[in-house]
């Protein structure tokens, strides 16, 4: 049986782990995948079942385009069976803000450690493999590090055992460990089951975006078909749809009906001379109320660095909106805002995405203006674009980007969303 023969060999493998003194991650998988069909997109050089998958792989091209249009990245390292290398983790984040997985067969506390030591911010546990004190033990090892944990379930029964464990995020592959054959029916199947306050990746089988709307899940994991794809990331960018964020958010209605409505992320305005300013208690409360499948966002403008730290307790994302420059201090991914003038700003750091908006001299956001986004045509990371967006001239778009943001284009008032314009325009966002 292959999994028996990986895990000798992995077996033999942990013996030859030394120590590490690592410092805990600074990246947040969680918050990454949080949302509806996010991807982890996976970099898998070949598999017992398909042999070599890609003969050449540069590993700075393939982190770009992942870093793009993915949520996260997943490295499989294990090197025997799969050709993987845990340096590789190293070498893809230097090349993004993403976090990363390490996709491996983990059995040993040591394991994790070195994961760390290699840059990883999260490992997989495969629930076939442990038992749940391992499974526990594991989890919280891996949180004195800041480390998530994908804990993989196969089938119904382990499904049931894991749910019993401190697992968080629960990972349903679609490929059975023992002939390597997919089914992408497993996940809805096992999802049903799953509590609501758990996030939800769908792991092996998918080849189009068709397959990706099917699945009521949080993620979907791709590793072969983007592996085998002539350009990965033309591959990827077809598996993705743009993504939308409802900013502005000042009550529970409008953050549930923008949610219900299909929006990916919601927007809290922290800053106090905003028309649209919560308290953040208040929004802490409403966050509390919500449902996985957004994320949310906090916004700041010049904000002193603890008051956003505290912010980090119960907010998915930050968006610096003014002329921050601590980003790197922060442990929850970064969106930067840039105002955008007459040339495309100059971007001198890393960010989990970049934000475009129309400069007003004196406003940081929600001035109901547009801008020439033939400016920034040029930009090729991760692009939130803003500025005075509604459902008719979003349309007349010619750029690719990553998540469309609105704020008073469906607004009845300032801070006070009209639902039917909101639903309108997520449905020309997801249909376009």
């Amino acid at each position: 049986m292959m999994l028996k023969r990986i895990i000798e060999r992995k077996t033999e493998d942990i013996k030859e782990i030394r120590e590490y003194k690592v410092q805990p991650s600074d990246r947040s998988f969680r918050a990454c995948i949080k949302g509806r069909h996010n991807i982890i997109a996976e970099i898998k050089r070949k598999s017992p079942s398909a042999g070599v998958l890609r003969e050449e792989i540069n590993l700075k091209e393939i982190a770009a385009a992942y870093d793009r249009y993915a949520n996260a990245i997943s490295v499989v390292t294990d090197r025997h069976f799969f050709g993987g290398n845990a340096g590789d983790i190293k070498a893809i984040k230097e090349n993004t803000r993403l976090p990363v997985l390490r996709k491996d067969f983990i059995i040993d506390k040591r394991q994790i450690f070195e994961s760390r030591h290699y840059g990883a911010d999260a490992i997989l546990l495969i629930a076939a493999l442990l038992d749940n004190g391992q499974i526990n033990d594991f989890i919280d090892e891996a949180d004195k590090l800041n480390m998530d944990c994908l804990v993989e379930v196969h089938s119904k029964e382990e499904l049931e055992n894991v749910l019993k464990t401190k697992a968080e995020i629960i990972g349903i592959n679609n490929r059975n460990l023992n002939d390597f054959k997919t089914d992408i029916k497993i996940t809805n199947e096992l999802a049903e089951i799953i509590p609501k306050d758990r996030l939800v990746v769908s792991e092996s089988g998918f080849d189009n975006i068709g397959q990706i709307k099917e699945t009521r899940t949080n993620a979907v994991l791709i590793g072969s078909s983007l592996m085998t794809a002539e350009n990965i990331s033309d591959k990827l960018r077809s598996l993705r749809t743009t993504k939308v964020k409802i900013c502005g958010i000042t009550s529970y209605n409008d953050a549930i009906s923008a949610i219900n409505a299909g929006a990916d992320f919601i927007g809290f305005n922290f800053y106090k001379d905003s028309p649209r300013y919560i308290e953040p208690e208040k929004a802490r409360k409403i966050i509390e109320r919500l449902p996985n499948t957004a994320a949310s966002v906090g916004v700041f403008v010049n904000e002193d660095i603890n008051k956003v730290k505290e912010a980090e307790d119960f907010i998915d994302m930050i968006q610096l909106h003014g002329d921050e420059s601590y980003a790197e201090l922060l442990n929850k991914p970064v969106i930067k805002a840039f105002r955008v003038e007459d040339r495309l700003p100059e971007i001198k750091d890393s960010y989990f995405a970049c934000l475009f908006d129309t400069f007003h001299e004196g406003l940081y956001g929600g001035t109901g203006k547009t801008f020439n986004t033939g400016i920034i045509k040029g930009f090729e990371g991760k692009l939130f674009l803003s500025g005075g967006l509604d459902k008719h001239n979003v349309r007349e778009l010619e750029l690719d980007p990553y998540c469309i943001d609105v704020c008073s284009g469906v607004e009845k008032s300032k801070g006070v969303k009209d639902n039917e314009l909101v639903k309108e325009f997520v449905e020309v966002i997801k249909n376009a």
